[in-house]
């Protein structure tokens, strides 16, 4: 009878210790897919625009024979874009 409890004895303390590893697996692998957060956010911050001019960006326009800068345009540290003719710009920097 004591050999019948110490076995259930051990089993549950196995069972729990098996429970306890399987739980730990698992929220490691969770934090392993999430993303990694830098911790120096000011290492990691990339400024696009200076707020004077748009020296680091490519423009394009449906019309290619207009000139950018009459679609696009800095003023009070604001990009500006008239919206015609249709285009888009984008950051060098990608």
């Amino acid at each position: 009878m004591k050999k019948r409890i110490a076995l259930i004895f051990i089993f549950a303390l196995m069972v729990a210790m098996c429970s306890t590893i399987v739980v730990s697996a698992q929220e490691k692998a969770k934090k392993e897919k999430e993303p990694k957060v830098q911790k120096d956010f000011k290492a990691a911050k990339i400024k696009l625009f200076n707020g004077k001019t748009l020296k680091n960006w490519v423009f394009v326009l449906k019309e290619p024979t207009i000139d950018t800068a009459s679609v696009f345009s800095v003023r009070d540290g604001v990009i500006h874009i008239s919206g015609t003719p249709f285009g888009y710009m984008r950051t060098k920097a990608i």
